[in-house]
């Protein structure tokens, strides 16, 4: 489920004038990050949002907004999808186990799961350290093919690998950062196999509970009982109400739901520490990657600052969290609201809300333009008119009958090759692109149809009436 983020970046220095200087404390002034937020849900049209800020070691902010699907205001108890941010979850699950010695990281992944079989040209085994740092080998094309489906919730995991099984690997392991679900579901199946539990059971009693994160499943139906509702799509920028979209095996790298308040309880343990892991091994999870590396065991490290941030997005939910272990400070973010094409959004959320942490001025709210939903809507409109003009000079018999069979020629064309083109372009697969921009998807069919319509439609009054 990779969606193409721009990198979170921490704003910690700025010129802007403080609010309240160097002793900013949010709790003292909790309707500043308030209104902060309201202006810009308003400005980007986002229905719900969960917020939860940890300063200096202490929770001083938990603050929801607006409302969810069903019309209800959005509470503390309110469970998100929260997207990619389930594969810090994840990590920090692999790393439990790697502590109790039952699982090394420079294995070969086939010791855990031997059944799972891919092709390289030299040879070189994936090993799970591989898998935590997107450097398999596996390409983001093959990921999207398995990730982000419609599954029975049954063996769902299982079910996906074995789909994944017999991949040839695009880059040899170890040797190419390459972001995407694919790692991170066959840890998933990994945690299976060594436990011998399911994903989510694991999950639930080893990390959730000993955690109090509560209202946090890796499971629909548990989902479903605390609460979860489908979020919003994106079309042309406004809020339309999703059917839902869940994917059972996709909880290890993207659909695990959960609450700001639990996440933060989450990022409270990577600040402070605690009984899951020993000190060495927290360390290991949250200190930077060597120098040129940006990902390391389940975080993105921003480059400026390499403070560890994740992002995480489906089809209509998008995440963002981020902590600062030499502060004790960290945010998250969670709102349910979601288009690839406003990606940036909640990446400018958490500028303001780090800002504005500071003790600094958030700025000016950057508007989210729609300028490619538009200029489609525009390019069938005029396609359309064009259609219709084209069609009634044929008839008037202005245009011969070389020139609209030309033009016929290259309607069909336009028509059979749109897709693949932009599959090419964009690097993923058509049902993928369809799920997390559906408002484009649908006015390419459009527009398709009408290249279709226009060509046989003058190509039938050409044989009828002129030849």
């Amino acid at each position: 489920m990779k969606i193409r983020y721009a990198f979170f970046v921490i704003l910690l220095f700025t010129f802007i004038q403080p609010l309240e200087g160097k002793a900013f404390k949010l709790q003292d002034h909790p309707e500043v990050m308030t209104h902060y937020m309201e202006r810009s849900m308003e400005e980007y049209k986002i229905p719900g949002a969960s917020l939860a800020i940890i300063q200096d070691g202490e929770f001083v902010y938990h603050h929801q907004y607006g409302e969810g699907t069903n019309g209800e205001a959005i509470h503390a108890e309110t469970p998100f999808v929260i997207g990619s941010l389930s594969k810090s979850l994840t990590a920090l699950a692999v790393m439990m186990l790697v502590e109790n010695e039952e699982i090394d990281l420079d294995e070969s992944i086939n010791t855990y799961i031997p059944t799972f079989q891919y092709e390289t040209k030299s040879g070189q085994l994936i090993k799970v350290k591989h898998l935590l740092d997107h450097t398999s080998g596996i390409s983001s094309y093959d990921s999207y093919t398995v990730t982000d489906q419609q599954r029975s919730e049954q063996g769902a995991i299982r079910e996906a690998v074995v789909d994944l099984s017999g991949v040839t690997l695009d880059q040899e392991p170890g040797e190419h950062y390459d972001y995407h679900s694919a790692n991170y579901l066959l840890l998933g199946f990994i945690i299976e196999e060594v436990s011998g539990e399911s994903f989510s059971d694991f999950m639930t009693q080893h990390l959730f509970q000993p955690l109090r994160m509560e209202n946090t499943s890796a499971a629909y139906e548990s989902a479903v009982e605390d609460g979860y509702m489908p979020g919003f799509q994106s079309w042309g920028g406004f809020p339309v109400a999703s059917d839902g979209f869940y994917d059972h095996a996709g909880a290890p790298y993207g659909y695990i739901t959960s609450t700001a308040e639990d996440l933060a309880s989450f990022l409270y343990f990577l600040l402070e520490g605690g009984d899951l892991l020993t000190d060495e091994n927290l360390q290991r999870m949250i200190t930077p990657p060597e120098a040129g590396k940006t990902y390391h065991f389940g975080w993105h490290f921003s480059e400026q600052d390499q403070v560890p941030y994740h992002g995480g997005a489906v089809p209509d939910f998008r995440s963002q969290m981020y902590f600062v272990p030499d502060k004790g400070d960290a945010a998250v973010l969670l709102t349910n609201k979601y288009h690839s094409l406003e990606d940036s959004q909640i990446t400018q959320f958490m500028d303001g809300v780090s800002l504005i942490m500071e003790g600094n001025e958030p700025g000016e709210i950057v508007p989210q333009g729609n300028l490619l939903f538009w200029s489609i809507v525009g390019g069938v409109l005029l396609f359309a008119g064009m259609s219709i003009t084209h069609f009634i000079l044929i008839k008037k018999r202005f245009v011969g009958r070389k020139t609209t069979i030309i033009i016929s020629i290259i309607c069909l064309l336009v028509s059979i090759t749109s897709i693949p083109v932009i599959i090419q372009f964009v690097g993923l697969p058509w049902r993928t692109f369809a799920l997390f921009a559906p408002d484009v998807a649908v006015f390419v069919y459009v527009l398709i149809t009408i290249f279709v319509l226009h060509a046989f439609k003058s190509l039938v009054y050409l044989r009828k009436h002129i030849c």
